[in-house]
């Protein structure tokens, strides 16, 4: 229990209602049921600090007290006699003394702490368990994030919440939107978390710059940053290429991706493809660094280029290599070797020298 230090001591029964209005009737079963109005519910740990109060504005309880029935009510969860979750209802009902209460209609849930607001029309409340498990048109508010899903479990002890099914996250700063079947919140350090395949669009106001999937990931919305492993795949639309690695580094302010794993990108226009085992691109610059061992080729001239690392302007297709550098083409068909390469692979325009006192080699084939 969040109010109490030792979970074994809040074992206790709740209070009795409080209340000054209260009536017995019978059932058509004769089943005898107690009605209390306007009453409050609560429990204390041993230490005497309320772990959670429910008011209502009625209960009709059963006849052996172990449910009861709840109308216009708000539940408290307590941590060191201070609130620190409310949620409210239009109906509910409470089970073995508090250990589990039904929410229904309308349910809003606060937490104090991370100004996080929960919306739903179901819930269940574990008070001892630190558990809330939200259903039925679930949305999650935050100032900086907004969560849609089937269904949702709020670990209250942790400001951790769970969210399952049709996930739809909507970040304000930096503008982008989160989509998968499994999702971690940990709410105070803004971090969403993904164990399994996930999409995140970027945006520049309406439109989408980048779309990437990935198998599973985080995302540091503090940091902006995300860090993907897996299947990765990243579109974007000014650049027009597309990259692919299974570990990236996604800086999301400045649209910079980083991997020390091998990276590809390819020019979906041009159709150039430059590949090295380690890479960075940056989006906004359109400026892709390549190092460790770098093959670029253009797939409709049919010239590659090998070298130990590698420079290449998007936006002019301007390559450079650096590094036991080879270059061939098709037609005609020509290989040349050196030290370092400039040129562009598009029109087959490609210089490639030595280092001084030394010779590049060309070699034609006829």
């Amino acid at each position: 229990m969040t109010g109490c230090k030792d979970s074994s001591q809040a074992r206790q029964k709740p209070t009795q209602p409080k209340n000054n209005n209260s009536n017995s009737n019978r059932s058509d079963r004769s089943e005898i049921r107690s009605i209390f109005k306007n009453t409050s519910l609560e429990q204390a740990n041993e230490q005497g600090q309320t772990i959670w109060k429910i008011e209502a504005k009625q209960i009709v309880y059963s006849e052996d007290r172990k449910t009861g029935e709840l109308e216009s009510l708000t539940g408290y969860l307590f941590e060191n006699e201070a609130i620190v979750l409310q949620v409210t209802g239009k109906k509910g009902i409470i089970e073995n003394n508090g250990e589990k209460i039904i929410l229904q209609e309308d349910i809003v849930a606060s937490d104090r702490r991370n100004n996080l607001t929960v919306y739903s029309d179901k819930a269940e409340w574990f008070p001892q368990k630190d558990l809330l498990i939200v259903q039925d048109n679930l949305k999650a508010t935050h100032p900086n994030l907004e969560v849609t899903a089937k269904e949702g479990h709020y670990f209250t002890k942790e400001e951790r919440l769970e969210l399952r099914s049709n996930i739809l996250a909507t970040a304000k700063d930096p503008p982008l939107q989160i989509r998968s079947d499994h999702l971690w919140w940990q709410i105070p350090e803004e971090m969403v978390i993904a164990n399994q395949p996930l999409q995140i669009d970027r945006y520049d106001k309406t439109t989408i710059t980048d779309r990437l999937t990935a198998k599973k990931g985080s995302v540091d919305l503090k940091q902006k940053i995300a860090l993907l492993e897996q299947n990765i795949e990243l579109k974007s639309l000014e650049p027009p290429v597309q990259v692919a690695s299974h570990s990236v580094k996604w800086e999301l302010k400045t649209r910079i991706v980083k991997s020390n794993l091998p990276l590809q990108i390819i020019h979906r226009v041009e159709e150039i493809i430059v590949t090295g085992n380690r890479g960075e691109v940056q989006m906004e610059q359109q400026i892709a660094r390549f190092s460790g061992g770098v093959e670029g080729e253009s797939k409709k001239e049919k010239g590659k280029i090998y070298a130990e690392e590698v420079v290449w302007n998007l936006a002019t297709q301007r390559v450079e290599g650096e590094g036991n550098v080879i270059y061939s083409q098709a037609e005609p068909e020509l290989t040349l070797t050196g030290s370092k390469a400039v040129g562009t692979l598009e029109d087959k325009q490609i210089v490639v020298t030595g280092e001084e006192g030394d010779r590049a080699v060309t070699e034609i084939v006829f």
